[in-house]
């Protein structure tokens, strides 16, 4: 079982060779890159080449990244699945463009929401035929550089978070292969929650880990929301059985709790 943590805890700040220090002490050699511009530009060949001075001084690797979801301004999203062919284009080329720098980087998985916009349901076959075929796009450009994609279950109202979304996105894509990226955090925020997306049929690659109240997407860490994880080990130490070793377990919190803090939380999951 592989362990890691998301640079998204430290999205409020500039990333720096700091923030894997911070990680490396609390016992982690491998994190999430998350595509955000506004703590790493990854586009500036400067900030890329500290990054990966920095990991291979720390002997860091990225195990996986997540897609630029955003420009760096409140609703402004970078959409696969938008009715304007333009945006479409636009979130396919900042995809792409990421994809190839952090191959670069190491990286090996790419996660991927399948939809940031809210719909209307006189649009929503629309909206999901757009999203089906930018991520057949990305599947295609990804193999072809060795990366394997990963589609999460986004937080409600965007397309794909609800299991019957979901399971209808990946049977569009079912000759392209991709995995699933569980989130957690986004499936206790549903009308159906985490059990539902447990018996989907769906195997995740990769779990999202924080924690909520049930009511919007708080990235709390586990234990400070609503969410019953004792329950959750059991049922998915039952669901999937020795396949629990096949699973990435990735805290994707939204602050930077303490090195004390999450040293407790990799010891607690590493027990798992």
């Amino acid at each position: 079982m592989q362990i890691i943590a998301s640079s998204f805890m430290f999205w409020k700040e500039k990333f720096s060779e700091q923030h894997l220090v911070y990680l490396k002490n609390a016992g982690f050699s491998g994190f999430e890159m998350f595509c955000y511009r506004n703590y790493l530009d990854w586009k500036n060949r400067t900030e890329m080449d500290k990054l990966l001075h920095a990991m291979r001084v720390n002997q860091f690797t990225i195990s996986s990244m997540h897609a630029p979801w955003t420009k760096g301004v409140e609703n402004e999203w970078y959409d696969i699945a938008s009715l304007d062919h333009r945006i479409r284009e636009k979130a396919l080329k900042e995809i792409f463009e990421a994809v190839e720098i952090f191959k670069k980087a190491g990286a090996k998985f790419l996660v991927v929401h399948p939809g940031m916009d809210k719909f209307k349901s006189t649009t929503k076959n629309q909206y999901m035929e757009n999203a089906v075929h930018s991520l057949k796009l990305i599947s295609l450009f990804a193999h072809e550089l060795g990366i394997q994609v990963l589609i999460e279950n986004p937080p409600p109202p965007e397309i794909g978070s609800s299991v019957d979304e979901i399971k209808e996105i990946f049977k569009g894509l079912r000759d392209y292969k991709p995995g699933f990226c569980f989130d957690i955090g986004h499936a206790n925020i549903t009308n159906e929650g985490i059990d539902a997306f447990l018996t989907s049929g769906l195997f995740p690659s990769e779990l999202h880990i924080s924690d909520n109240h049930g009511q919007k997407d708080e990235h709390l860490l586990p234990g400070e929301g609503s969410i019953d994880w004792g329950s959750f080990f059991t049922k998915v130490k039952h669901r999937f059985g020795e396949r629990v070793s096949e699973i990435k377990f990735n805290f994707e919190l939204g602050r930077f709790p303490g090195t004390a803090v999450l040293i407790k939380l990799r010891e607690k999951f590493s027990i798992f």
